[in-house]
């Protein structure tokens, strides 16, 4: 949407499906209407161009109404335009109680002047008329249904140049903190980010886990911290888990560790690490961990600061 406001279009053809959930007003304004309004708005222009909208299946209510894009209005929501040599038919593919009503309306139109001396000639319709067929393995096991949720981390944060982010996980975290979370902040352009809690545990700790891993879509993160501010015991059952997904990309690395073969996880999932603070409360445990990094790793520093090796 920014790319297209550079050169400020004439016109914008959308094939429908502006939202998952039609009832969701939070999603017209994130996914519909603030994508619009900030790429024009950034560039100084009063207003998007004109849309040519062909409705998807998640733009009616129960009634086959389309509220949201049209209006109150009565008649029928497919329609046609001349935009310069082009010609374009706009089709309605859900309501198939009125399928006779369009048919007939298409082949007229089809035979229409208009139509036939058109230098261009374009039907826009959610649905085609011939379509592949549906790949489960593609949808569940290669990631097409996260595909609206990586669209989410993208284009429609309320806030899109933030670079760090201090994120407060509470103890009983809302279903939807997720969504947003990803509402408010662009996630690729993240630097810096801190994830802490009073207390991790078997209540947050699925928040905790989709946090991390939709941070590896943060291709700029460079510093990650996981604290936890007290019991931080009762994060020890996750670190295997939290250090398995943490983000490839980052530098410099703040958690708790409690076992040895942590370490070599974290070293082989984060390759570019330069600086790594372990928060280690048991002085024994401190040392065993500087006795591995000496004959694991070389020219390797170490000093104790506020409850933890920095290496």
């Amino acid at each position: 949407m920014s790319s297209a406001s550079e050169v400020f279009p004439q016109y914008l053809i959308h094939a429908g499906d502006a939202v998952q959930s039609y009832n969701s007003l939070e999603e017209w304004q994130t996914n519909f209407a603030d994508p619009l309004s900030f790429a024009w708005r950034s560039k100084r222009m009063h207003s998007p161009p004109a849309i040519l909208y062909a409705h998807g299946n998640h733009d009616q209510d129960t009634t086959n109404r389309y509220i949201y894009t049209t209006g109150p209005r009565k008649g029928e929501n497919w329609f046609s335009a001349t935009l310069g040599t082009a010609r374009f038919i706009v089709l309605d593919s859900q309501p198939l109680h009125l399928f006779k009503a369009q048919l007939d309306w298409l082949q007229r139109e089809t035979r229409l002047e208009t139509w036939n001396r058109a230098s261009f000639r374009i039907a826009i319709v959610h649905i085609a008329p011939f379509i592949e067929y549906w790949e489960p393995r593609a949808w569940e096991e290669l990631g097409e249904k996260h595909w609206g949720d990586y669209k989410l981390t993208k284009s429609n944060a309320m806030f899109p140049n933030i670079t760090k982010l201090n994120l407060t996980i509470e103890r009983r975290s809302p279903m939807n903190s997720l969504e947003f979370l990803r509402s408010v902040v662009d996630v690729s352009k993240l630097v810096e980010v801190k994830l802490e809690s009073h207390c991790f545990h078997k209540d947050n700790q699925n928040l905790l886990f989709e946090i991390i891993s939709i941070l590896e879509q943060a291709y700029s993160l460079s510093s990650l911290i996981i604290h936890s501010r007290c019991c931080k015991y009762e994060l020890y059952p996750f670190l295997n888990h939290i250090f398995s997904i943490i983000p490839h990309q980052i530098k410099r690395l703040q958690t708790l560790i409690n076992q040895l073969d942590q370490i070599e996880t974290i070293l082989k999932r984060c390759q570019n690490l330069l600086v790594v603070r372990f928060e280690i409360t048991r002085l024994k445990f401190s040392q065993e961990v500087i006795d591995w990094f000496n004959p694991n790793t070389m020219d390797s520093t170490f000093r104790r600061h506020d409850g933890c090796d920095v290496i």
